[in-house]
């Protein structure tokens, strides 16, 4: 039985249920496989730098200037860079807004 792709809507004779580790699932046709496990990586390391955001001014991410996360995560850096560059992006008291370090 062929089913809907939950990210390009099409319909997929072939599909995989993939979730992350929230417990969602979503299903996807084999073309859209890789990009919905790069939105769940995605989604994870975003959990995981709100987690050292918080852990280092109390606040979340979404409590933050909107900062542009997608690129650094294509950049690979690491959630505890991404956390110190949001923080000094937003000018957060201890935090050097040009390189996000203290």
């Amino acid at each position: 039985m062929s089913e809907i792709c939950d990210a390009c809507r099409k319909i997929a004779m072939y599909t995989v249920t993939i979730g992350d580790r929230d417990g969602l699932s979503m299903v996807v046709c084999e073309e859209c496989t890789k990009k919905a496990w790069d939105e769940v990586k995605f989604k994870n390391w975003m959990i995981e730098v709100d987690d050292k955001v918080m852990d280092e001014a109390g606040v979340s991410v979404n409590d933050l200037p909107s900062c542009t996360f997608r690129p650094w995560f294509d950049e690979k850096l690491s959630p505890e860079e991404v956390a110190e560059m949001a923080l000094g992006a937003a000018k957060w008291p201890g935090y050097d807004s040009d390189v996000g370090a203290r």
